[in-house]
């Protein structure tokens, strides 16, 4: 009887730390890959953003690149209710030693194409004014 109680109790276990997990959606997020950008702006020629997301133990450190400019930071999973109900998987960029998000990443594909937005980065001006606009797309290069 002892042995069905612990064999019962291992299945509750495995479906309970199954259904926690499901919510996870990190694989939207390419590692060591490069997102990329170029601006359609009359006022810029050649402006390009590029981002990178690099996994250091349980830390995703990111890298963007605007033009010759580098913003260095890290992500973290925004688990607002934002992310529940959209399709995407939305990440608060911060700077090292600060408490508050410069800007917002969100990762997902698109008809078959892996893709970044930065949302909201209009208030920075490493962005302008090349990429004056809330929101700025970029494509996985060499998909």
């Amino acid at each position: 009887m002892k042995k069905y109680l612990l064999i019962l109790m291992s299945f509750c276990c495995f479906f309970i730390a199954a259904a926690q997990n499901k919510t996870s959606k990190t694989e939207d997020v390419r590692f060591n890959k490069v997102y990329t950008a170029t601006s359609d702006s009359d006022v810029c020629e050649e402006g390009r953003v590029s981002l990178k997301v690099c996994q250091v133990k349980q830390k995703l450190t990111c890298t963007i690149n605007v033009n010759t400019d580098q913003l260095k930071g890290y992500l973290i999973k925004d688990h607002q209710k934002v992310n529940q109900e959209a399709s995407t998987t939305l990440y608060q960029f911060f700077r090292a030693g600060k408490k508050t998000p410069l800007l917002f990443v969100r990762f997902y594909n698109e008809q078959g194409q892996v893709k970044a937005m930065l949302v909201n980065p209009g208030y920075l001006d490493i962005f302008k004014p090349c990429f004056d606009k809330k929101g700025i797309e970029l494509t996985l290069k060499d998909q």
